[in-house]
């Protein structure tokens, strides 16, 4: 199956090193929006926004631009902010300091990375991610 723009759909599994997020996993839908090259870049859809459970829930806006022979991003770029109706303590101390890994196996299916935030208390905190494509 080939990578093409607006044809694949992603599931990301995420366990954060953070106390409060250890264990959870975050399903989250990706679309390739752009195709340069060897440079894939995704991005975050979100369908149909619910009410989020909790005050940690998260969405994204941005999008990650992967080098496919290179294996590792060539760029990003992402916000997070809470959709809570009450802004958590982790929500306001996140920085915009982020350093991303990617790994691609050989048939460019699947995405695997991790990625370190530096939070504004200078604390760093490490997640892990594998991003896997559902062609549609």
């Amino acid at each position: 199956m080939a990578i093409e723009e607006g044809t694949w759909m992603w599931y990301l599994a995420t366990e954060a090193m953070d106390s409060h997020l250890v264990g959870q996993a975050v399903r989250e839908i990706y679309t390739v929006t752009r195709i340069r090259g060897n440079a894939v870049e995704v991005k975050k859809e979100v369908p149909g926004l619910k009410e989020p459970e909790t005050l940690h829930t998260m969405k994204s806006y941005g999008s990650y631009i992967f080098d496919i022979d290179n294996l590792s991003p060539i760029a990003q770029e992402t916000i997070d902010t809470c959709v809570g109706k009450v802004k958590c303590d982790v929500c306001k101390l996140m920085a915009r300091d982020e350093e991303i890994t990617a790994y691609v196996d050989k048939n460019n299916i699947v995405y695997r990375y991790s990625k370190q935030i530096k939070r504004a208390d200078g604390q760093l905190h490490t997640y892990a991610y594998e991003l896997v494509a559902l062609g549609l």
